[in-house]
C-alpha cells in the first residue's frame, strides 16, 4: 500500500521602495510537505522478492498526520526559502 498526502504553500515575495511604495520586484515562493509511507502484505514465496521489496513487508499502514501538521511543515520549509531569496536578493533592501 502506498500512502501519500502533501500540503502546497504558495504566494510571492515582494519588494517595495519605502519612499515611493513602488513595486520594485516580484518573486513566487511555494513549499511542500510531504507524507510518503510505503507498507506490503506478501502472499506465495518471499524469497522470489527482490529486496528492497522485502523490506516493506510487515510494514503496517500509518495514520495520516493532520493537515494542519503539513501546513506548518510546508510554512517551515517556506521560511528557509524566503530567507534565501532575501539574502540573495540583499541589494534592493540597501537602496
Amino acid at each position: 500500500m502506498h500512502q501519500t498526502k502533501s500540503a502546497i504553500v504558495s504566494g510571492a515575495l515582494d519588494y517595495y521602495d519605502n519612499h515611493t511604495g513602488q513595486l520594485i520586484k516580484t518573486e513566487p515562493i511555494s513549499a511542500e510537505a510531504l507524507f510518503n509511507h510505503l507498507s506490503s502484505q506478501a502472499f506465495g514465496n518471499i524469497e522470489a522478492l527482490k529486496p528492497e521489496t522485502k523490506k516493506q513487508i510487515g510494514q503496517a499502514p500509518l495514520p495520516f498526520p493532520p493537515d494542519g501538521e503539513l501546513i506548518l511543515q510546508a510554512g517551515d520549509l517556506l521560511k528557509d526559502i524566503c530567507k534565501n531569496i532575501i539574502y540573495n536578493n540583499k541589494e534592493l533592501l540597501l537602496h
